[in-house]
């Protein structure tokens, strides 16, 4: 959700902000409640994670099936749904190795376009992919993991107007 029509998404919020939502989807049964069960707007079960310091835990060779979910906003009295989840994980290295990350697609599933970013504890950004190639909208990044260190990783989506599935 977002403040105000910004463009930043809300997952904390005020008991007269949950009174305010409550009272606009329960009790005027607003012509678009059928939105809020609609797929697209689905979380997947790791959220909230859109920010590194709430970012969940991956061990190394794990999957994690994962999705993009938009929202509803108001811009200029016009509802427009938009996207604006990230996700983020957290992992320590177990050994010093290289290591492949790689995020893909779900078999049945609207497949992301992903950009995924690995940054090391203090957030410094280590390495970026966008795509494998063209025509692959997978990202995969290889990296030399030194023992002990934390690490962190950033899933982006690229396709802003579409609820993408990924691992």
């Amino acid at each position: 959700m977002s403040y105000n029509s910004a463009t930043n998404c809300v997952d904390r919020f005020s008991r007269l902000q949950i009174s305010v939502m409550l009272y606009t989807l329960y009790l005027k049964k607003t012509p678009n409640i059928v939105n809020w069960t609609n797929p697209i707007y689905t979380f997947d079960s790791f959220e909230p994670d859109n920010e590194s310091i709430i970012a969940r835990d991956i061990l190394i060779g794990q999957k994690q099936e994962r999705n993009f979910h938009q929202q509803h906003n108001s811009i200029l009295g016009s509802t427009v749904i938009t996207q604006c989840d990230i996700d983020w994980v957290r992992f320590v290295a177990p050994c010093t190795r290289n290591i492949k990350v790689t995020t893909f697609g779900i078999a049945g599933r609207a497949n992301a376009d992903t950009r995924l970013t690995l940054f090391s504890n203090n957030l410094t950004q280590l390495a970026l992919n966008d795509n494998i190639s063209a025509t692959n909208l997978i990202s995969r990044i290889n990296w030399n993991l030194i023992a002990g260190q934390e690490y962190f990783l950033r899933v982006e989506n690229m396709s802003l107007n579409t609820t993408g599935y990924y691992n």
